[in-house]
């Protein structure tokens, strides 16, 4: 084992996030969506457990690490949604400065001729009286992550 199967666990977990978003045919993906963006973010924040604990991995020292997620937003904010939900709200000073909450879903239905149904879905992340789109923040925590190690 080694820190690379945490990192493609988020991948999948931002590949079927994005799927949601773009458009599906499941009737229920806005059940499922907070979930699986709040899996993500889980997913991505314990990458640093993983580079931490991975003895094959040297480029970064442990303080390095936290430093990065520190001094990144997006992952940052990662670390906040991650801990705010485990424990129902955030016991310790947020990460980011803030403690984010996931605004509300936003379901969109479009519904073709020939049937068939797609169904949207999206949601944003209210942090120190900004808006920003969950996905974007996700896909630039992940970037983080990828261009770090």
């Amino acid at each position: 084992m080694n820190y690379s199967e945490q990192v493609e666990r988020a991948e999948r977990y931002f590949a079927r996030i994005g799927k949601t978003a773009a458009g599906t045919g499941d009737l229920h993906a806005g059940n499922w969506f907070a979930d699986d963006l709040v899996t993500f973010f889980m997913h991505c924040y314990h990458i640093k457990d993983w580079l931490k604990n991975d003895s094959s991995y040297s480029k970064h020292t442990n303080g390095a690490i936290e430093q990065h997620i520190n001094d990144t937003l997006a992952l940052s904010l990662s670390a906040d949604i991650c801990n705010g939900t485990k424990h129902m709200r955030l016991k310790d000073e947020p990460r980011s400065g803030a403690e984010p909450t996931l605004g509300p879903r936003h379901v969109s239905l479009a519904h073709e001729d020939g049937g068939d149904s797609t169904v949207s879905v999206s949601m944003t992340i209210d942090h120190d009286g900004l808006t920003y789109d969950a996905l974007e923040v996700a896909r630039d925590a992940l970037n983080a992550w990828r261009k770090f190690i």
